[in-house]
């Protein structure tokens, strides 16, 4: 099995971009509550850069503004140093180009906030495997 294999037995490894500390909060959660996961939170450029250097990912969950980084250049900086995780949007509204860009540029999902984060579980399970029972 290769080490972003989400049929194994390990925890899902999630990197979380993402500044506000409420949503950071939410989101952890509602991942921990529904998978066996790792959820690591990269607050700024730097920091998500260090992740990536750190540990790979079974996917990474991004907000499209981060405080002085945005979701994009997240989504590039991924493309170029793991190009085979998984890279989902998770953010509240955002333009219908802004989406088309993401994808454009390689995402593979956009989910939105405003549904409390139903719509990153079922994403999460197509991406990483079913929930915990």
């Amino acid at each position: 099995m290769s080490e972003t294999d989400p049929k194994s037995d390990a925890p899902i490894r999630i990197l979380l971009v993402e500044d506000d500390p409420r949503d950071i909060e939410l989101m952890q959660a509602v991942l921990t509550d529904n998978f066996t996961c790792q959820v690591r939170v990269a607050l700024t450029r730097t920091s998500f850069e260090d992740e990536l250097n750190r540990e790979i990912s079974n996917v990474i969950v991004s907000d499209s503004n981060v405080l002085a980084f945005d979701g994009l250049t997240a989504l590039k900086i991924a493309t170029e140093k793991c190009p085979h995780v998984p890279f989902v949007f998770c953010s509240g509204n955002a333009s219908e180009v802004k989406k088309a860009e993401a994808f454009a540029h390689g995402a593979t999902s956009w989910v939105s906030k405003d549904n409390h984060f139903a719509q990153l579980i079922v994403v999460i399970k197509r991406l990483c495997g079913p929930p915990k029972a």
